[in-house]
């Protein structure tokens, strides 16, 4: 019931903004002017343009909230655009085969995090700048519907054809990013959404600013600096149960076991547990929807105990061909975990392996970071089962 209702709000307010923005329309007469001054190849032209530049301004926000609180830049991507800084100079990339997700992404060199008092300072500024943004493209709606007020007023709109079909484009295009700072999904988190939980949850910033680290350009660097903060982790991972679980518990161990191909942490026997726990329940898929962050988790779970010794290879190997048909089903990844799965129980497939990498639906915008390629080819190397004795599924 409680989701109906949410459902009916959502649908109503979006009826009234639709109202209101068919009178808006109307009366500023945006409809004749699109429809009776109308060029194909130009509108499509200023329509494309309206979208590079407010995504862009969009983007360039958040990377100038970072530099004016001095945190430098480590990556900028647009659509196909990527400007990644590597040592002491940037690159640009173009990637026609990899548009970025919701059309951006910002991301900080983050300085290492050692103590409370440096945590604090480092999450107020990223969470700032998530709000930011939205604050920028709203300020971008406004202005462009005042440009084009003004230019209607003064009867002048025909004679500035472009520029008023410009000023309408950006306008909406603005109004559009600003709601779409307000989605929430199970694995995508508008800004105004990730502001929230940034600045209100210690678990989720301390996971998102460990994560975030490991896109420095010196990284192994700052994570050996940021004790504090590991250990700040490590000690939420400690207090997971498995009947009570949420999603970022299963984030926060996925990060530890990847960590630890890094040399980075070392779980101890507590973790260990916990993750035993994990492999004997069912809570797993009991508890949560199929989602990539789920199955991610338990491909990495099992490879893990498959190092450890826990367990036998063969009772591993049993539980896999009972629960891989829920894994990844449909996704891109699901052939490389397939794979990745049979190489590490024994059936050698390294080199497509490390030529076909495709760890999750974002690996196209972070193959960018050294940390990532350097997780994926130790586990790859693991192969704890030797060279040719195949995985029978």
């Amino acid at each position: 019931m409680k989701k109906v209702i949410h459902y009916l709000i959502f649908f109503s307010v979006f009826a009234i903004i639709g109202g209101i923005s068919g009178v808006i329309i109307s009366k500023l007469q945006i409809d004749t002017l699109l429809f009776s001054k109308i060029h194909v190849k130009k509108t499509l032209v200023l329509f494309i343009l309206s979208i590079l530049s407010s995504v862009t301004l969009h983007e360039l926000a958040h990377a100038i909230y970072f530099l004016l609180n001095k945190v430098p830049l480590r990556f900028v991507a647009i659509f196909i655009f990527f400007f990644c800084k590597t040592e002491r100079k940037w690159t640009v990339r173009i990637r026609f085969n990899n548009i970025t997700i919701m059309g951006g992404i910002a991301i900080p060199n983050l300085p290492s995090i050692n103590n409370e008092r440096e945590f604090d300072r480092i999450r107020k500024i990223y969470s700032e700048a998530l709000l930011f943004a939205p604050v920028i493209s709203f300020a971008e709606a406004v202005i462009f519907i005042i440009l084009y007020v003004v230019l209607f007023l003064t009867k002048t709109v025909n004679e500035y054809v472009n520029l008023s079909i410009f000023s309408v484009f950006c306008s909406f295009i603005g109004i559009i990013i600003v709601f779409s700072s307000f989605i929430k999904t199970e694995n995508i988190y508008g800004d105004f959404w990730a502001y929230k939980v940034l600045k209100t949850d210690d678990k989720m910033a301390s996971l998102q600013l460990c994560q975030y680290m490991f896109f420095n350009t010196d990284w192994k660097m700052t994570v050996s600096k940021s004790t504090w903060l590991i250990k700040k982790l490590m000690d939420y991972a400690k207090e997971i149960k498995v009947t009570t679980t949420e999603l970022i518990d299963l984030k926060i161990l996925d990060w530890i076991i990847q960590m630890e191909y890094l040399g980075v942490v070392k779980p101890d026997k507590e973790i260990l547990e916990i993750l035993k726990e994990f492999f004997l329940s069912d809570n797993v898929f009991s508890n949560y929807p199929p989602q990539e962050d789920r199955d991610v988790f338990y491909f990495h779970m099992i490879y893990k105990l498959l190092g450890s010794g826990v367990y036998e290879k063969s009772i591993l190997q049993e539980k896999m061909n009972v629960v891989s048909s829920k894994l990844l089903a449909g996704s891109p990844s699901k052939e490389y975990y397939t794979k990745l799965t049979e190489h590490l129980f024994g059936y050698e497939c390294s080199e497509w392996l490390l030529r076909n990498k495709n760890p999750n639906s974002t690996y196209s915008l972070l193959k960018e970071f050294e940390a990532i390629h350097e997780i994926e080819e130790k586990i790859i190397l693991q192969n704890t089962m030797g060279k040719g004795q195949k995985y029978v599924k």
